[in-house]
């Protein structure tokens, strides 16, 4: 549905062209605000913030039931190749500062100390072979944690995705059964609607309603916060006349 749209922009704008002129078509009436539309407006938002909250929580627990178990195995791998690579990068600069220490020695000149070169040599070399080692490891460590990271990434992706279905289909319902927004802020009942003004209406404020209630709590206080800076600002314009 959303590549349709996105492939073709035209039909939105067809979408918007038959709107109004059905509108235009059944003459369809204007609706008044009921009075003390700010009182009304924070008891609606104080209302949708519980409920909301409340579908918050239960989509939380579905996710957890469908994919916590997934999502914590693929959490604590990461968290294991994370540690084990830093291991390993830990012992390669260990081994390179071995490697550096043994090359910054003196050239014996004694045949004594020549004997103790063949030692420092080895030594050296084994570090050389050890860091190739672990550079290896290193790069396979890191593949696999690129891997791991990815699942992860994708699972969380499935987590979100659900979170959105399911909220918008538990607000849908919850907003079908009686929780609306428009009818609490304006006075349908004294507008003398037409049926089919009033069904549509009914559908308008139910998707709005639904909206808002799956954007979730931090959108309901957003609201919430950009009402009462407006309300505060008119007091203020107020005051100063």
């Amino acid at each position: 549905m959303l590549d349709f749209f996105l492939k073709r922009p035209w039909a939105i704008g067809i979408l918007c062209v038959a709107v109004l002129v059905v509108s235009a078509w059944s003459q369809a009436k204007g609706i008044g605000f009921k009075t003390d539309i700010l009182a009304k407006t924070t008891d609606l938002l104080a209302s949708l913030f519980v409920i909301t909250v409340f579908v918050e929580r239960s989509l939380a627990v579905i996710n957890d039931i469908w994919l916590g178990e997934e999502r914590t195995k693929q959490e604590r791998q990461v968290l294991l190749l994370e540690q084990r690579l830093t291991a390993t990068r830990t012992d390669i600069e260990r081994a390179h500062a071995v490697r550096e220490e043994l090359a910054k020695r003196p050239i014996p000149t004694t045949e004594a100390a020549a004997a103790a070169v063949q030692s420092i040599a080895a030594i050296a070399q084994q570090a050389q072979t050890e860091m190739a080692t672990l550079r290896t490891e290193a790069e396979q460590i890191a593949t696999s944690l690129e891997g791991a990271t990815a699942t992860l990434t994708s699972t969380e992706a499935k987590q979100d995705r659900l979170r959105l279905e399911f909220g918008f289909l538990f607000s849908l319902f919850i907003s079908a059964v009686g929780v609306r927004t428009l009818d609490a802020l304006l006075d349908v009942g004294a507008a003398g609607l037409a049926n089919h003004q009033a069904g549509a209406f009914l559908v308008a404020d139910i998707l709005l309603t639904a909206g808002l209630i799956a954007g979730g709590s931090s959108g309901i206080s957003s609201i919430a916060d950009l009402i009462g800076t407006y309300v505060e600002s008119s007091r203020k314009r107020a005051a100063q006349r």
